[in-house]
């Protein structure tokens, strides 16, 4: 659970950079107990503050040299959140759907990257690490839209979102990849 809102009820300005909550450290810490008997060789987050805090308490007390940063995995960029809102229903249907009209090829999240766009910097990133034989157990640390993304290529679905995948906040998903 990321701090979008501080303990006096503001709204942070830039979304990119906020910590976990008091809740969300504790979730982070019983995925860590979940995942104590997976001995990862390797461990990737986005270097955005949420995941590489997650990263950290996932693997305390492990004798993994580092954490990688791949700034390609980072969330999905929205919009402006200091604009004025004209049509608030259209904005909250949006914020229901994002996804909605993703097929499009100009389409945005909220106002901001094109979805295309987040596919073209996401999945090669993706290929890449699974790609590279000199890891067995792998702990990604990323982002919901980062997530539905890297399964929706998986599945062979493309970026348009049409399927969603339930991202729930510091979710554990295995993908297990046979290379023979």
């Amino acid at each position: 659970e990321a701090a979008y809102v501080a303990d006096d009820g503001t709204v942070t300005t830039d979304p990119r950079n906020v910590p976990l909550t008091g809740a969300g450290r504790i979730q982070a810490r019983k995925q860590s107990a979940v995942l104590a008997s997976i001995p990862f060789d390797r461990a990737i987050c986005s270097g955005l503050p949420r995941t590489r805090e997650t990263a950290n308490l996932i693997l305390a007390g492990r004798d993994l040299p580092v954490i990688e940063e791949i700034p390609a995995l980072e969330e999905i960029n929205g919009g402006g959140h200091d604009q004025p809102v004209e049509d608030v229903a259209a904005w909250l249907a949006h914020i229901a759907n994002p996804w909605a009209g993703a097929d499009h090829p100009d389409a945005t999240f909220m106002g901001g990257e094109r979805f295309v766009d987040f596919a073209t910097r996401v999945t090669p990133a993706f290929d890449t690490i699974v790609a590279d034989p000199t890891w067995r157990n792998l702990l990604l640390v990323l982002h919901g839209a980062v997530n539905r993304m890297i399964f929706n290529h998986i599945l062979g679905l493309g970026w348009q979102g049409r399927v969603s995948i339930e991202q729930d906040n510091c979710c554990i998903n295995v993908i297990d990849v046979d290379t023979d």
